[in-house]
């Protein structure tokens, strides 16, 4: 097993893989750390580890979890930490007790130890219980003026019906209790965490808040909760679109002259070295789905087995690749954004795998996207063969309802582009889905423009269930 000090994770990049050891210090003692589990790394910055650790004092070895922050500032972030999980636990919340504080003799990597909580959870988006206990422990902070700025879910574990808040970074305390503004931004910002689909009990949830604050919950209230939530929701799409264009725990980026790609990290590497050699290859061998004069596309096996979509997207004319440039998003770099950010509000579709652009002249670049292969099964080709059923119907409706949730639409809502796959409808060819709250009513219309006769009437009634026709 490697040993790794402090100053070779600083130049160690995202691929840090378990086990290893680390040697640090718990006050003037030594001690030795073998890091079993990363829980999250952020190059550079921040490790969060499970580890087997043997007390100075005891002899006693457990299982730990090591925060450790590395860099110039990192004894910044470990105060930071320390305080706000201080403040959550001066409100009643439960923490994780501080075993020890290590560091090595530089102090350019300073760490926390807390017990690894064995048979502990993590919140799921759909565990309606323990959102709603969640929601009341949010009320009991900003009653005491206490604000918690990155709710991620990943932050809150469940052991047996207890709630343990695992991270102080982002906490903060104010002078008194949070204002309704504030309060109703802060639950918003918990809220957005969730996919749009569990949106139908924000009633219940707003209701559990305004409860433990002892406030009247009206509708006006929840009509403001609904805003915040609707803005906030927004505000992360954007910033998850921006997070898809640059190198990080999920994406790697590569920029270089004439040739630009991006793709998932934990996609297969092989894979993507074949495809990135010889793109064309691939095309001319794989079996054709499309040969169209803006698009060709194709599915591709890969040598692990894996079964891929190649949508390529072709150049028809100087004057196409001249509107193409002067776009300041193309249509591929959409596609990439656009299958991402649904994958983050659980909306079905197909997931973006890489996408590379190739630049031949100024005005001609051609680009390829990869996405998962969702099968051969259009909705049209399910109704053929098994005709409009009620549930059909209603999850299709469904998916609809959630795009404008979410403040989306497709932009291209004609029957071909969508599938059915394992049992649900899927969207798909989101080229021209957009930021829009109004314009699900086009998508709704071309949609059912698609259908005639008894088909049309049953995803009509769907439609209408779900407050889609107009």
């Amino acid at each position: 097993m490697q040993t790794l000090s402090p100053a070779d994770l600083a130049v160690t990049g995202h691929t840090l893989a378990a086990p290893f050891k680390l040697q640090l210090g718990v006050g003037v003692m030594s001690c030795e750390l073998v890091c079993l589990e990363v829980l999250r790394w952020l190059p550079g910055r921040r490790l969060v580890a499970k580890t087997a650790w043997q007390d100075p004092a005891t002899d006693a070895e457990q299982d730990v979890v090591l925060k450790l922050f590395l860099g110039p500032r990192a004894a910044h972030y470990r105060q930071r930490e320390k305080a706000g999980l201080r403040l959550l636990e001066n409100a009643g919340m439960r923490v994780p007790g501080l075993l020890a504080e290590v560091a090595d003799s530089q102090q350019q990597a300073l760490g926390l130890l807390f017990p690894f909580l064995r048979d502990a959870r993590v919140l799921t988006p759909g565990d309606t219980e323990g959102m709603a206990n969640l929601v009341v422990q949010f009320a009991r902070l900003h009653a005491v003026g206490i604000r918690h700025r990155d709710p991620n879910l990943n932050n809150f574990l469940f052991s047996g019906d207890e709630i343990w808040m695992v991270d102080g970074d982002a906490v903060s305390a104010e002078s008194g209790p949070l204002s309704v503004r504030h309060s109703i931004y802060g639950l918003s910002a918990l809220l957005a965490e969730r996919p749009p689909e569990y949106d139908a009990g924000l009633a219940n949830l707003g209701s559990r808040y305004c409860q433990a604050r002892d406030w009247p919950c009206s509708a006006a209230w929840l009509r403001r909760l609904c805003g915040s939530l609707r803005q906030t929701r927004s505000r992360r799409i954007v910033d998850y679109r921006r997070k898809t264009q640059r190198n990080c725990s999920e994406f790697v980026i590569d920029k270089r002259a004439g040739r630009f790609s991006a793709r998932l990290r934990a996609w297969q590497p092989q894979a993507w070295e074949v495809f990135a050699a010889d793109p064309e290859r691939v095309i001319n061998t794989a079996e054709v789905i499309k040969a169209g004069n803006s698009a060709t596309v194709v599915r591709w096996q890969t040598q692990q087995g894996q079964s891929l979509i190649v949508k390529r997207y072709n150049v028809k004319s100087t004057w196409h690749g001249v509107r193409r440039m002067l776009k300041r998003r193309p249509r591929y770099r959409l596609a990439w954004q656009n299958g991402h950010v649904l994958n983050l509000l659980d909306i079905p579709t197909a997931r973006p795998l890489a996408l590379l652009e190739a630049t031949r002249t100024p005005f001609n670049t051609v680009a390829y996207l990869l996405l998962t292969d969702l099968g051969r099964c259009s909705l049209a080709d399910e109704i053929d063969k098994q005709g409009l059923s009620v549930e059909l119907a209603r999850q299709t409706a469904s998916l609809f309802a959630l795009l404008k949730q979410a403040g989306l639409r497709h932009g291209d809502g004609k029957a071909s582009n969508f599938l059915v796959h394992d049992n649900r409808v899927c969207c798909v060819d989101l080229d021209a889905l957009r930021t829009d709250r109004r314009g699900w009513r086009r998508d709704v219309r071309r949609f059912l423009d698609s259908w005639e006769g008894d088909t049309r009437r049953g995803f009509e009634l769907a439609f209408a269930d779900e407050g889609l026709l107009f």
